[in-house]
């Protein structure tokens, strides 16, 4: 098939379903371009952008895939329309640096003056009439900040530096358009940005320009309120630097503990988040809270966590689907086989675990497997459905689990919960030490999660054990290939109607439990005098003591000292 063919049966195929594209072909929100007509803003998002007469800084945590880098988009975007010079750090490349402990203070600052300078020069050169707003004395300050951060930038740092303003495309849509790509690349764009503020012919001009005493680290904040006072000259109302993918970087990669390294002289400077002028709005990892909270002054930043429940999930998929159908498509429920007991959509909202990314993946997945079952079908058959759940499970709890052998030793489990005695002596056929020794591993890799302790019919002692369960659904899903979707819905999960917490057991066995894990509702109905409100505040612990846990090896070699398990 030609690559024109293959294109139109692509586009028919969608064409067919009532959509004009792929809804679900991005996960990543930097490449959504009908972005603003689905986001969902979190009950705090305007907090979050607060009052840019009198920014504020703020973090918001969120898992990865939780939408943080939609929020600052749409921060962003909201930057345009509130005249305030968005400056978008997300590449934390520093070129003497090896690892992020050795990140200072000043690699940031000096960042973030290239970066706002740079987004100033543009602003000058986009509106030539600007210029009058500045005096001579004015100008020259200018030279020196430009001679210090801009005197020695390589083309590479430069395009970093304008890609660091992505609320600029919008606000000086035709010089971005134009202009930019007509001056240049390189050193040879930055002398042309430079005119409005002195003719150099050559980049090399400026070192007349430098400070002596901006060389030291020193006088970084001081330049910062200089680089505010010339934004404040040129109209704009303050300065946001919005902080998104620290996680990404080289020098975190992975790691937890690597981005927070990378990103504590930041937080610990109370100094610099209170700057007048300046807002820091900062996007981070979930799993760096805890860290965050230790050094940062909560009782003068604000910070908030972004949670998913299955109403948002709901509202972001309809606005998705309408955005990419004109309006006429709010469920694939209108454009598939009927499915029971459970539609295709609450299917992609169960098998999301609250996660947005997730839920556009499986979205995907199920009109992957259509197209290949049947690229003309007007309707998403049944088969496609579960297949894409299946095959999208598979995927994801391998990326869950990452020791192959971990998912091997559950799926030798045959339940979603279970205790140490039963593993011990039903399963692996060892002794509990060893059995605590695999579990120990099984609760790095985020695979399990205690529930309470239960009384314990195969205990001589009659002694309480801790009931541990499956924390995942993909995973769950993953231990049980045999059952079709729906029989393994019914036998193995149900939403916590408390907290939204997905709840796995073996209902009915007598050594589970009807106990949420997090926010201790009994799911068998019976009622208690606990207020709903107390429930999800005391989730909302557990499940931050969870992610705690998860990076400190210590704290999970304790949880498994259980003495009341012995036997």
């Amino acid at each position: 098939m030609s690559l024109n063919s293959s294109t139109q049966t692509f586009h028919q195929f969608f064409s067919s379903l009532g959509f004009d594209d792929n809804p679900f072909a991005y996960t990543n929100a930097d490449q959504e371009e009908r972005l603003s007509s689905y986001f969902i803003p979190p009950p705090y998002f305007n907090s979050v952008f607060g009052n840019p007469e009198q920014p504020r800084s703020f973090i918001v945590f969120a898992p990865r895939g939780g939408g943080k880098s939609a929020q600052r988009i749409m921060i962003e975007h909201k930057c345009v329309d509130n005249e305030v010079l968005a400056i978008t750090y997300d590449q934390f490349e520093f070129p003497d640096i090896a690892k992020a402990t050795d990140v200072k203070l000043h690699h940031h600052l000096r960042r973030i003056l290239r970066f706002s300078l740079v987004g100033l020069l543009v602003n000058l050169h986009s509106d030539p009439l600007l210029e009058e707003q500045l005096t001579k004395e004015e100008k020259q300050i200018f030279l020196k900040l430009a001679a210090e951060h801009l005197c020695e930038i390589k083309g590479a740092d430069l395009e970093i530096a304008l890609n660091s303003l992505k609320s600029f495309k919008d606000k000086f849509k035709d010089f971005w358009n134009e202009w930019i790509p007509a001056i240049g690349p390189g050193i040879k764009a930055l002398s042309s940005l430079m005119k409005p503020i002195a003719d150099l012919g050559d980049i090399g001009g400026l070192a007349k320009y430098q400070d002596p005493e901006f060389k030291s680290s020193k006088s970084l904040k001081y330049q910062l309120r200089l680089t505010v006072d010339l934004a404040h000259k040129l109209g704009w109302k303050c300065i946001y630097i919005l902080v998104d993918r620290v996680d990404e970087s080289s020098l975190t990669g992975n790691s937890a503990k690597d981005s927070f390294a990378l990103l504590e002289p930041l937080l610990r400077d109370l100094q610099l988040l209170e700057f007048p002028g300046i807002g820091f709005k900062f996007f981070l990892w979930d799993l760096l809270q805890s860290e965050c909270e230790r050094v940062v002054r909560t009782d003068r930043i604000d910070l908030e966590i972004l949670d998913w429940d299955k109403d948002m999930l709901k509202r972001l998929w309809e606005k998705r689907l309408c955005a990419f159908s004109r309006e006429q498509i709010s469920s694939l429920e209108q454009i598939s086989t009927p499915t029971s007991p459970y539609t295709i959509d609450d299917l992609a909202f169960t098998f999301a675990n609250h996660s947005p990314r997730d839920m556009i993946r499986i979205g995907g997945k199920i009109l992957s497997e259509q197209q290949e079952l049947d690229p003309f079908s007007k309707r998403v058959d049944e088969l496609a459905i579960y297949r894409g759940i299946e095959k999208f499970c598979s995927q994801r709890a391998a990326e869950i689990i990452t020791k192959s052998k971990v998912l091997q030793e559950l799926k030798k489990v045959r339940q979603v919960d279970f205790t140490i005695p039963y593993l011990a002596n039903e399963v692996f056929r060892e002794k509990q030490a060893s059995t605590r020794s695999r579990m120990v591993v099984w609760r790095q890799q985020a695979a399990i999660i205690e529930v309470e302790r239960i009384d314990d019919p195969r205990s001589k002692q009659k002694l309480p054990v801790k009931l541990f369960a499956i924390k995942d659904i993909r995973v769950a899903k993953e231990i049980y290939p045999e059952l079709d979707t729906s029989e393994f819905l019914k036998r193995k999960y149900r939403r916590c109607p408390n907290c939204d917490a997905t709840v796995l057991r073996d209902w009915g066995d007598s050594d589970s439990s009807n106990t949420c894990h997090d926010c201790r509702w009994d799911l068998s109905g019976q009622r208690d005098d606990v207020e709903g409100w107390r429930r999800k505040e005391l989730a909302t612990r557990r499940r931050r003591q969870y992610r705690e846990e998860t990076l400190d090896s210590e704290a999970i070699q304790l949880s498994f000292l259980d003495n009341d398990s012995l036997t």
